[in-house]
């Protein structure tokens, strides 16, 4: 038998505080990483479009290509959380606890999409 602890909501909990580690995990993977711009000349005529990004042109393809995939299959985990947030916000009704539900996975979408399209344009 589990331990009392080990009830859904809270599993769900770890499940997604999991998640968000290996979100992290796969910023550190993509971002840490000091670069010197004078060897990159194409990229000084954009950089203060790039925000910091252009740290990734330092970094090995293997890291980029494990901070990315990282980033797109951590919001999986993370969504177990968002499962926590309806049973709390759902005291109050389904009708206000869905719409905050929609909008969290329609941001663990385009945050997924956003590591994706990253890792496509650096891994070319």
């Amino acid at each position: 038998m589990p331990p009392e602890f080990l009830n859904p909501v809270n599993l769900a909990g770890l499940i997604a505080i999991v998640g968000a580690f290996v979100y992290a995990v796969g910023d550190v993977l993509m971002l840490a990483g000091k670069v010197d711009m004078a060897d990159y000349p194409n990229l000084q005529a954009h950089l203060k479009l790039l925000s910091g990004v252009e740290r990734m042109a330092g970094v090995s393809k293997r890291r980029l290509m494990w901070g990315g995939l990282l980033g797109v299959f951590a919001p999986l985990l993370v969504m177990a959380g968002y499962w926590q947030v309806y049973r709390g916000l759902s005291l109050a009704g389904a009708n206000l606890a869905t719409p905050p539900i929609i909008l969290f996975v329609s941001a663990s979408v385009v945050g997924a999409f956003t590591y994706a399209t990253r890792q496509t344009n650096t891994l070319s």
